[in-house]
């Protein structure tokens, strides 16, 4: 089926496709991103640059890393190591 009658035109295949990959970017990396930005508060960018060394992913490369367990586990306990505290995340 295409939307505008050409042979290469948007097709519901296509944008279906479109809607499944933005809505993989709006779930990837948005806990990673939270545990940067509570890092952030607790002591500015040598905060978050402790969080990467302990981490193996630097932020930039957060937004785009999976919120597996493993590596939600692996921020929490970093976060837990660099400030004392528990990362509010799941």
């Amino acid at each position: 089926m295409s939307f505008n009658g050409s042979p290469g035109g948007f097709t519901a295949r296509s944008a279906w496709s479109i809607n499944k990959s933005t809505e993989r970017r709006i779930t990837v990396g948005q806990k990673l991103l939270k545990v940067y930005t509570l890092a952030k508060a607790e002591g500015g960018v040598t905060m978050q640059m402790r969080l990467a060394m302990k981490t193996g992913i630097a932020a930039p490369s957060a937004e785009t890393a999976p919120d597996s367990p493993e590596n939600i586990q692996k921020f929490k306990a970093a976060f837990k190591e660099i400030t004392g505290k528990d990362a509010p995340i799941n």
